[in-house]
């Protein structure tokens, strides 16, 4: 816990700061790429895959940054996004690698076994270390976390984080009105706060809202929280055990009692809805959520509902969600061709300065723990409350844990563990029953 209790650390330095300021892409193996005559300039294009567009979260930061450094660089280098779906993202990279048509530039991937096996094995990656040496003042931004884990044999294969963005509660203060802070509950009282009130969870797509409680309860469990943290590298494959078995017992218990009445298959966007029409009192997501409760997104509220009246808190126990030991969010293909790495490196320099990770922040949350922020940050960030309120729900006994995706195999979190909550929601399947699946599901996918 000692690396969870030094992020804790920083981010408590960062709240009193705050309260005191009140693909196809243009370089693979076939050589497809895009060089244009812009007059006398020679503009070289990046066709970047990407599921960051439209409604994706992501797209709040990332659309708008893509046109800043399309504008600071116009003549010399431009981005053109082409959309993917994101539950397809995996999969079509991983088709593209294997047919060496790798995109240049590429988002981070949930298939961490994948790119560990193939990308890193095969030395499929640009390696970064060059470059993150030579520009100090990016490598000294990043988690320490992700900088060692995206170290391997002396190459850095993937861009290290430098955002951190834990998953916490959101709950609408017009509807749910506890006596304590969430963070401050045993699960058992949380329930029982709840009493009529329900929570946008799902099963459909990889069920997020509902793995990420799912993965609270499990970090609440005796030993639980050593056990998650210790296998994000190691995945688990046996969950017939009391942590799970238990923990599945209790999310039972708040499928059935406290789900909103659209959780059989819905999907992301309809939990979303499903909070901004007063459906539900409580969500579980990311930081970046912010905007769905900013004025800005009222087109989206219904029958009353106001984001003023929206709060956040960490989950029942003082736990936050996230695993800073991972690979980043971006890398290049080492095919790639030198004039493609450019424009690739480039943008990589451009979205990792101080301007625009801080921008990222006030869009979609987190913070970073190694950027000394601005002064028109601080007072930005300081008139933004769910931003304030989520850095300062953080205190020096959080537990901060990885999810149960980042430590179970892709197979497991989807679409093993969604299938298999509608049957555990209707009384088809034992909370033991469930566990013993996903143990068979999990040997699976371990042998292939």
């Amino acid at each position: 816990m000692k690396k969870a209790r030094k992020i804790v650390s920083l981010l408590l330095a960062i709240g009193v700061s705050l309260s005191f300021s009140a693909c196809n892409s243009g370089s693979n193996a076939s050589g497809s790429g895009t060089t244009t005559n812009n007059g006398t300039k020679k503009e070289i294009v990046l066709n970047y895959l990407t599921y960051r567009t439209g409604q994706n979260v992501g797209a709040k930061y990332f659309e708008p940054s893509v046109a800043r450094f399309n504008k600071k660089y116009a003549g010399k280098y431009k981005v053109v996004i082409q959309e993917i779906v994101q539950d397809s993202y995996d999969e079509k990279i991983k088709q593209l690698a294997q047919v060496s048509k790798l995109p240049t530039l590429m988002d981070g991937m949930h298939d961490t076994t994948w790119l560990k096996n193939y990308v890193v094995k095969n030395k499929v990656s640009y390696d970064l270390k060059s470059w993150l040496d030579q520009n100090a003042d990016i490598k000294k931004l990043c988690i320490q976390d992700s900088l060692n884990y995206c170290t391997i044999d002396g190459r850095v294969d993937f861009m290290p984080n430098i955002i951190s963005s834990p998953t916490i509660a959101y709950y609408n203060t017009s509807m749910y009105k506890p006596d304590k802070k969430v963070r401050d509950m045993a699960p058992d009282e949380f329930f029982t706060s709840l009493g009529s009130n329900k929570i946008a969870f799902m099963t459909g797509e990889n069920a997020w809202t509902t793995q990420l409680f799912y993965s609270a309860l499990i970090a609440n469990q005796p030993g639980g929280s050593d056990l998650l943290s210790k296998h994000t590298d190691s995945k688990i494959t046996d969950f017939n055990n009391s942590i799970f078995i238990n923990a599945t017992t209790e999310l039972k218990k708040f499928l059935q009692k406290t789900a909103s009445s659209n959780t059989l298959g819905a999907a992301y966007a309809d939990a979303d809805n499903t909070m901004l029409s007063k459906k539900a009192a409580v969500i579980f997501n990311g930081a970046w959520m912010f905007d769905d409760f900013r004025a800005s997104s009222k087109d989206k509220w219904s029958n009353g509902f106001n984001g003023d009246n929206i709060t956040c808190d960490l989950y029942p126990g003082n736990i936050a969600l996230t695993n800073n030991a991972t690979f980043g969010g971006y890398w290049i293909a080492n095919n790639a061709s030198a004039e493609q790495k450019e424009v690739a490196l480039a943008f990589l320099k451009f979205v990792n300065s101080p301007d625009e990770i801080e921008q990222q922040i006030l869009i979609s949350g987190g913070f970073a723990p190694n950027l000394t922020y601005s002064a028109d940050f601080k007072k930005e960030a300081s008139s933004n409350r769910l931003l304030t309120l989520y850095t300062n729900a953080f205190n020096d006994k959080t537990k901060i844990i990885p999810e149960f995706d980042d430590v179970v195999y892709p197979s497991v979190a989807k679409p093993g563990f969604p299938n298999l909550l509608p049957d555990l929601i209707n009384n088809k399947t034992t909370p033991k029953e469930f566990c013993a699946k996903l143990t068979e599901i999990s040997n699976q996918a371990a042998k292939e």
